[in-house]
Order: structure tokens, then sequence, then C-alpha cells
């Protein structure tokens, strides 16, 4: 009796965590939540990747001001919930004595924190659905993160028609990942096996050239697979107070998404280098959401910028800065020393995309290179940090020339990753400048 007592307890306070107190009421009033025996790794593969997925398609909701695209996250927030409420029921009935409560603790933080991260996607997304709407600079800003998403239509005679994302491959390819299709009235997320067909609408997600590669290829002007090399970009030298504000919201995305992947790696690998290192961006993100903060009110004053405009703006940022502290409670579990469950590598090889850190050895055939030369992007892969020595460079610049002995973090698609690899075997040169 003692025993079921306990597991009802554990239960409650699980549930909890995952639940907002104004919304406890809304759902006891309209879903009961029923235990289900679902596989944990199942769940917890499912909660990774719709709340990763739901970032990028919140901001997408507010970078083209999409209404319906901003529902479809709230509903997917709702899945996560559920998701988590059946994870938190069966950690609890898992978890039998202390050693046990140790084994699971990893996977109820990296489920809670994943959670709240959806929430603060819905933040954007009910930011769009409220009305007020966001800046010109707001979206132009998307145009500076590094890796982007795009809307682009499916035209007759495309070489994308009749064939799915799965079969396409356009990871490895073109470095593009397509993340949700519309078709008619309805949208359809990770919509690996889905056969393209003339007027689609499809969000996919890339780096500068690789989006304006596939943009070719969808309208029907482009018929092989390949990234044109675009002239590069001109800076301005002076920047207005809107495309410095601008600027800024892009740093904090950027950021955000990176704390994410640092975390997770941290958690992976069980390192406490990596760990430290979430830390370090969060407190980065919370001084610079302060500054964007200050030059919104300010900018907002001077050029005049409605004022919904600018709380639009503010929630944003804010959402930025929440999804940092979800990552950090993340990376503290790996300070505090706990292991993480033996499931959690699996899952972490399951979801959409993956982390994993390489070693530059003696003789590799990329020592001396740049990053830019790897040409990384065309395999859907991104160098999130490096390591050199004791010393961690996170967003490494594409002109950051490697050297023995380096520690490279990676993020990106799976298919990308053995081809990655091979190239740092030992071995002669064989790669030239973009």
């Amino acid at each position: 009796m003692e025993s079921n007592a306990l597991d009802v307890v554990s239960i409650e306070i699980l549930i909890a965590t995952f639940t907002n107190p104004w919304e406890t009421s809304e759902l006891e009033g309209e879903e009961r939540v029923e235990f289900k025996p679902i596989p944990a790794k199942d769940l917890l593969v499912e909660i990774l990747s719709t709340s990763e997925l739901m970032i990028d398609l919140a901001y997408a909701s507010a970078i083209f001001n999409d209404e319906d695209l901003a529902q479809n996250v709230v509903e997917l927030s709702e899945k996560v919930d559920r998701l988590c409420y059946q994870l938190a029921m069966i950690i609890a009935l898992a978890a039998r004595d202390k050693e046990d409560a140790e084994t699971m603790l990893g996977l109820w933080v990296l489920a809670s924190n994943s959670d709240k991260i959806s929430d603060a996607a819905t933040d954007v997304a009910y930011t769009v659905l409220r009305g007020f709407g966001i800046p010109r600079i707001a979206s132009e800003a998307f145009e500076e993160v590094e890796e982007r998403i795009g809307r682009y239509y499916v035209n007759e005679g495309s070489i994308l028609i009749g064939r799915s994302p799965r079969e396409l491959a356009l990871e490895g390819k073109i470095g593009v990942d397509i993340i949700a299709l519309k078709r008619g009235d309805e949208w359809v997320f990770n919509p690996l096996d889905v056969k393209m067909e003339p007027n689609d609408l499809v969000l996919a997600r890339g780096d500068r050239e690789s989006l304006s590669a596939f943009k070719s290829i969808a309208s029907g002007e482009l018929k092989e697979f390949r990234v044109p090399q675009l002239p590069p970009q001109i800076e301005e030298k002076v920047k207005t107070p809107e495309q410095k504000l601008g600027g800024m919201l892009a740093d904090l995305i950027d950021l955000a998404k990176l704390s994410v992947d640092l975390a997770h790696s941290s958690f992976l690998y069980f390192n406490p280098d990596i760990a430290r290192e979430v830390g370090k961006l969060e407190l980065l993100v919370d001084l610079l959401h302060t500054d964007l903060e200050l030059e919104a009110i300010r900018t907002g004053r001077e050029m005049g910028i409605p004022e919904e405009k600018v709380l639009g703006l503010l929630r944003l940022a804010l959402a930025a800065e929440n999804i940092t502290d979800a990552a950090r409670s993340i990376a503290e579990v790996v300070l505090g020393g706990v292991r993480p469950h033996p499931i959690v590598e699996q899952v972490m090889r399951e979801t959409a995309d993956t982390v994993f850190m390489a070693s530059i050895g003696r003789g590799s055939k990329v020592v001396g290179m740049s990053l830019s030369q790897l040409n990384m992007e065309e395999m859907g892969l991104k160098a999130i940090a490096v390591r050199r020595g004791d010393r961690w460079i996170y967003k490494p610049a594409p002109a950051f020339v490697l050297d023995e002995g380096d520690v490279v973090v990676v993020s990106g698609y799976k298919e990308g990753r053995e081809k990655f690899e091979k190239m740092l075997l030992p071995g002669e040169n064989e790669f030239k400048e973009r």
C-alpha cells in the first residue's frame, strides 16, 4: 500500500511540473489524463522532436504573420503537454528506490525543459494570434540568422513533384530540411513521406545559399540538386536604430538555438565543459535581452513605432531568453553529476537532428583548412562550437582554421554525419575553397 501511495504522490508532483497553474482547471474540465503503456523512449523522441520543430514554426509564423501556422503551434504545444503527462507517469511507476530515482532524473529534466521550450514557442505564436504584430525590422532580422526559414510554392515542372522529402534527401544534397507542408487548408509537419504536388506551400530550413537553391528548384527554374554560389552580402557600415535592433533580435535567436544544441550535446556526452558553456551563454543572453529591451523602448519612442508592435518584438525576445533558460536547466543536471539514462543516447540518435563531437586527429585531411572550405552546409551540418585546448569557441566564423587536436561540436542532419566523419580521416587534402 505504501508503494502505491508513493506512486500516486510522485505522479501528481511530476504532472504538476508540466502544468501551468492557470491551465489546470481547464484541463480538468475537458480531458482526463489516463495512463497509456507507451515506451519512454518513443515518448521522449516525440517530445524532443516536436519542441525543437515548434521553435522554427513559431518564429516562422511571426515572420510571415501567419495566424493559421501560429494556431498549429498552439495545438502542438498541447500535444507536448499530453506526451509529458504520459512520460511523468512512466517515470513515477519506474522509480522504486533511490538508484532508480537518480537514473530517471535525467529523463525528467530533459522532458520537462523540452516542455518549457514548447511553451516559449507558444508564446511567440500567441503574439501573432493576439494581433500584436511585429515591426518590419523583426521580420528583416530573420535574414541575418545563420539558419533561416523560407516559404516557397512548388510550381508545375519542378523536379520536386511526385517525390517525398525522404526520397529526395535534400539535407545531404543541398543542406535543406523541409519542416512543414501546406496543401489546401491543411498543414503537415515533418512530411517525410508526403509526395509533393503543384501549388504545395513548403516551409524549408537552411542557410542563405541552400534556401536560394531550393527556391529555384521549387519554382522549376533549377533542374538539378546543387547550390549555386551567391555573391557575398554587403554589410552596411552604418546601421539605422531599427537595423541595430533587428540585429540584436537575430543574435538572441541564434544564441537560443545554440544553447539548446550545446545543452543536448553536454547531456548526451556527459560533458561538464560544454555544460559550463551553456551557463555562460545563458548569462550572455540575459545581458543581450536587457540591452534589446532598452533599445526597443528608445527606438520605438524615437521612430514612432506603435506600442503593440514594440510589445510583439519584446515577446519574441523574451521567448528566446526562456528557451536559453530551459537549455541551462538541462546542462545543470550534467554539472550536478547525474549521468543520462541509457535510452537517452538512443533518443538523441532518433530525433530529426543530431548533435555529435568530432576530433581532428593527427594527419587529418582537414588540418589547416577553414570551416568554409569543408562545405558543411551542403551536408546539412554546421559547427556550433570548437574546443581548442582548454578554451571553447562557440559559433566559430567560416574563416576559422582547424588544427590538430581540435574537437568540433556539430549539429545538423543525421544523413551528413557519416560523410563528415570520413572527411576527418588521415590523408591528402583534397578540398577546394568555395
